[in-house]
């Protein structure tokens, strides 16, 4: 799973449904955006893709014969933003999501990033906004 700008969404939630909109598995993609679903009856399913800050998407009918493996890559778009984004380092990877957690807690020294600035610097997404203010762990919009 990616996002628009073919970075991995890990932690992105998979939901495997049956064609009566029941939900038979339900997976966390890892940190390189990859899940896997198994032992999976033959049948037509549905698969739901969701992701904090992104809109979610559905892929299907997808329909499954016995011992059959199918590739499904889904590419999430991001959510418009309305209050505020987390942004932290993980392994030289950037991950953003739209968690509120006080400035006071965080093991970083962190700055706000008013909407103003951001509109100065003529950031028009949020990808080019966290490569200008890269560093910062919280931007303001």
């Amino acid at each position: 799973m990616s996002d628009s700008q073919q970075l991995a969404l890990s932690r992105a939630v998979i939901e495997l449904e049956d064609s009566g909109g029941h939900i038979i598995q339900k997976v966390v993609a890892d940190e390189t955006g990859h899940y896997k679903i198994e032992s999976v009856s033959p049948a037509s399913y549905t698969v739901s893709f969701s992701a904090v800050g992104f809109e979610p998407s559905k892929e299907g009918p997808v329909t499954l014969t016995d011992h059959q493996a199918v590739l499904l890559d889904a590419i999430l778009q991001p959510r418009q933003v309305l209050e505020s984004i987390t942004v932290r380092a993980e392994n030289d990877q950037l991950v953003a999501s739209m968690t509120e957690i006080p400035l006071s807690t965080l093991p970083v020294t962190a700055q706000t990033v008013t909407r103003e600035l951001i509109k100065q610097q003529n950031a028009t997404d949020i990808v080019t906004a966290l490569i200008m203010f890269r560093g910062q762990t919280r931007c303001q919009l």
